[in-house]
């Protein structure tokens, strides 16, 4: 007989959506609650994590990119553990929704927070 699956998750509340951001200010910069593997430097998902850092919302008209589209570069650095927030806005260009991509304040301010540790850069 097969054993019954466990109801035991081993995802993180962040992952689930239970994440409150206001958790960020109950840790220490030792026990940052968002744990990230940093791009490498002069990489394009490098270059829009510091346009996210630096609290730009971001979609893809706004970046132009010919070959990659920004997804692709957000879907990277979502992989590497940042908490990027995607929501749908009206296309300038017209037609469908697009996606419209940032952090949440405070987010930004534990990832600028990590990054102040030393942390950023690899």
């Amino acid at each position: 007989m097969k054993k019954r699956p466990s109801n035991t998750s081993s995802q993180s509340a962040h992952t689930h959506g239970h994440f409150i951001p206001e958790q960020a200010r109950l840790f220490s910069n030792d026990e940052l609650p968002i744990k990230v593997t940093w791009p490498n430097p002069d990489t394009w998902p490098e270059k829009v994590l510091r346009l996210l850092l630096a609290g730009n919302h971001l979609t893809q008209p706004q970046m132009g990119f010919d070959s990659w589209r920004l997804g692709a570069h957000i879907n990277v650095l979502k992989k590497m553990g940042f908490p990027i927030v995607s929501m749908p806005v009206a296309n300038p260009n017209g037609g469908r929704c697009i996606a419209e991509y940032f952090f949440s304040a405070a987010d930004i301010a534990v990832l600028r927070a990590s990054r102040g540790r030393g942390d950023y850069g690899g």
